[in-house]
């Protein structure tokens, strides 16, 4: 477990294999989106269209503002982008997920949270939402959280396989959503050297 963490906070800004010799073969490499400046409007633009009927009354340029406050290394919030790292679309823009200290305003006393995940439709189904929902728990380890949450309306079957658990089930802006917890890879680290050394 100790070198999949190693991996998870090395791997932001390496090319990588997107879960290679898993049946996925997209070249990226996951950033912090701090680094590539030049994407805000874009992921803004992405998580705007995307989950408008959560944020009435919220402009398109208020959710660039907050992104912009996401350029970060080191702090949260922060988000990372996951970029296309071989042929004619190097470089390009394939998917995003943050690392909110808030996010489902109901339950404000839960902190921190994984947010605005999104790989756009003809990206889907090649591993891209899998590594870069890993990565933010990687780093979120790396800044000594023990805990992540996340709420989600009709994703709970994706977020199981990566090992998260439901934990509650809630009501946002009239939409019946699921909330659910993962610890990171620093407690599970924690967990693995204290059952081994039988303290």
């Amino acid at each position: 477990m100790l070198g999949f963490i190693i991996l998870q906070i090395e791997a932001i800004g390496k090319p990588i294999d997107s879960f290679g010799g898993y049946g996925y073969t997209t070249i990226m490499k996951i950033a912090y989106l701090a680094d590539h400046a030049e994407h805000v409007s874009t992921v803004a633009s992405w998580i705007f269209h995307e989950w408008d009927y959560l944020t009435p009354g919220v402009t398109l340029e208020q959710v660039e503002a907050k992104f912009q406050g996401h350029l970060s290394r080191d702090s949260i919030p922060l988000t990372l982008i996951a970029l296309a790292d071989a042929g004619q679309y190097t470089g390009s823009l394939v998917g995003t997920a943050s690392l909110l200290v808030r996010d489902l305003a109901t339950r404000t006393d839960l902190s921190p949270w994984l947010a605005c995940v999104y790989v756009p439709p003809a990206q889907r189904n090649q591993g891209i939402g899998t590594r870069i929902v890993q990565a933010i728990a990687g780093v979120a380890g790396r800044l000594q959280v023990d805990r992540l949450y996340l709420f989600t309306r009709d994703k709970e079957p994706f977020y199981v396989r990566l090992g998260w658990h439901a934990m509650d089930k809630a009501e946002y802006h009239d939409q019946p959503v699921v909330i659910m917890v993962r610890m990171t890879y620093i407690a599970d680290e924690y967990i693995r050297r204290m059952s081994t050394s039988g303290g």
